[in-house]
């Protein structure tokens, strides 16, 4: 999930979610009813995003720039934590985290950097290690 912060020019819409697929499942503060299943064909920082949906057949590019583009994580995520020599290590999305003596700690480290300023609840899954992998966890944000 990503969402796409527009500049401020006046319009009726200042932020869109975006799926995995490219397509508008949120507009904020107003026209969902308007945006939502819009497919962005091309969206970069600086210029207007290129766009087809169900109101617009070709594309069509936007008028409004956009400002930043920030990446979202779901609600929960799993991953595997490995023995490495005296440790343990996991790595997800881009972040790792490592403890000598805790695999628990090594879990919660990875989901803190994962969700910073988050209250997170963190569970091991699958106790059963493979080669290099020691078990597996989820990271799950509380209330989901």
């Amino acid at each position: 999930m990503q969402t796409i912060y527009f500049e401020d020019l006046g319009q009726d819409f200042l932020e869109w979610d975006i799926d995995r697929n490219g397509v508008v499942v949120a507009s904020r503060p107003f026209q969902a009813e308007v945006w939502c299943g819009t497919v962005v064909l091309s969206m970069t920082v600086g210029l207007p995003p290129v766009i087809r949906g169900s109101r617009v057949t070709t594309p069509l590019t936007l008028k409004y720039p956009i400002d930043r583009i920030q990446n979202r994580l779901p609600p929960s995520v799993e991953f595997n934590l490995r023995r490495d020599g005296d440790g343990y290590t996991a790595s997800c999305r881009g972040q790792s985290a490592s403890c000598t003596w805790s695999r628990e700690v090594c879990a919660k480290r990875l989901g803190q950097k994962l969700y910073p300023d988050a209250a997170i609840r963190v569970e091991c899954i699958d106790d059963k290690s493979e080669g290099t992998r020691d078990s597996r966890w989820r990271v799950t944000l509380e209330g989901h």
